[in-house]
């Protein structure tokens, strides 16, 4: 299973949402948030996945079993509490890498050495990568009791409702990476030369004036400030930290 989380098909990356399921399944308190995670993936993998298990004692069964519920109930809380304390860190740590290595020049250096680096910036993120799935693990389950408490108290008609309060989050980074870009091609669309350009031109061609000619330092300027804070959101969406759906 952990060797075949991920899927490369002609350069995308996807979930093997069937062994994400089993992964899960692990975890103490499955049945309670299994629904939640089918919400936080967009689907459901089957419909009825059965998870092979030993047949547990009645000793494991009534008394273990509780006792490791506990224990991660009790884990959950105090990650809760500290939580916006590991993001904050999460992201100073992240930020002070990612400036650092977005700022080397690749150009001059050897393919080994470029290897070597990526193996020192793996170890320096990876092994720093808790906040970030405890984030997420809050993010499903909230969701999740947010949904389920809007349909319990009868406010939801459409099944929507939990998205409808939620959609107007303006400091969700993921939607600015669309939102931000839409606002680039206003720019653009707002120009009569710039939309001329655009569509007459081949990608590589516009490309080349963006970068070359003076006329168009102005939209050249906002897409390289676009890149430089949407780079990383972009790289996690294809990384498939946010489900890869095609």
């Amino acid at each position: 299973m952990f060797e075949n989380m991920l899927g490369l098909i002609k350069g995308r990356v996807y979930y093997n949402l069937l062994n994400w399921y089993k992964i899960v399944s692990f975890l103490p308190g499955f049945s309670y948030n299994r629904k939640f995670f089918e919400q936080m993936v967009g689907l459901r993998v089957v419909k009825d996945l059965q998870i092979a298990r030993d047949q547990k004692s009645i000793f494991e069964r009534y008394l273990l079993g509780p006792i490791k519920l506990a224990r991660v109930a009790a884990g959950m809380v105090v990650n809760h509490l500290t939580l916006q304390r590991r993001v904050k860190a999460f992201h100073k740590h992240f930020e002070e890498i990612y400036r650092y290595y977005c700022h080397l020049d690749y150009e001059r250096k050897t393919p080994t050495e470029i290897l070597e680096l990526y193996h020192i910036l793996e170890k320096e993120v990876l092994s720093d990568w808790k906040a970030p799935i405890l984030n997420d693990l809050e993010a499903m389950i909230f969701y999740g009791v947010l949904k389920r408490l809007t349909q319990r108290w009868s406010l939801d008609v459409n099944g929507t409702l939990q998205n409808d309060l939620l959609c107007g989050d303006r400091e969700i980074k993921s939607t600015k990476v669309t939102t931000e870009l839409f606002r680039v091609a206003r720019s653009v669309s707002e120009n009569k030369e710039l939309r001329e350009l655009f569509l007459t031109l081949s990608p590589a061609e516009v490309l080349f004036k963006l970068r070359n000619e003076p006329d168009y330092a102005i939209v050249r300027d906002a897409f390289d400030a676009y890149l430089a804070i949407m780079g990383f959101v972009l790289w996690r969406v294809e990384a498939g930290i946010y489900t890869s759906q095609g």
